[in-house]
């Protein structure tokens, strides 16, 4: 240890990065979504203009079908997470496919609606 003599850096390590503009990190975190498992077209009863304003589009990807409706693109880890994902939007959806996903969809929509009938009738 006596014999080490430290040396000085030659320079800065990296120049400083400016913040990307927004096209060119949505060119990086486009379609990340579509790499998790479980993708599922959902039809959203509402445009697709009216739709990007809640929905990151590195979370999902919107096609419009018409003035009043659009398909929202995502995926996911689970069916509980694209199911709370789709419904915490606040928008109507209609859901197709997969299979699985309909189904689950199905069982968590009577449970919410046992909930609040239990409470109705506790009241």
């Amino acid at each position: 240890m006596d014999r080490l003599d430290p040396r000085t850096p030659t320079g800065p390590a990296f120049p400083p990065h400016c913040a990307r503009p927004r096209s060119q990190r949505l060119h990086v975190t486009r379609d990340l979504h579509v790499r998790l498992p479980l993708p599922g077209p959902i039809h959203l009863h509402v445009s697709a203009e009216t739709a990007a304003e809640r929905i990151d589009p590195a979370t999902a990807t919107l096609e419009p079908i018409d003035e009043h409706s659009c398909t929202l693109r995502a995926g996911s880890n689970s069916l509980d997470e694209l199911a709370i994902y789709v419904t915490t939007n606040g928008f109507d959806f209609l859901v197709h496919e997969p299979p699985d996903l309909v189904e689950h969809i199905r069982t968590l929509a009577a449970r919410l609606a046992g909930a609040t009938s239990t409470a109705e009738q506790a009241g």
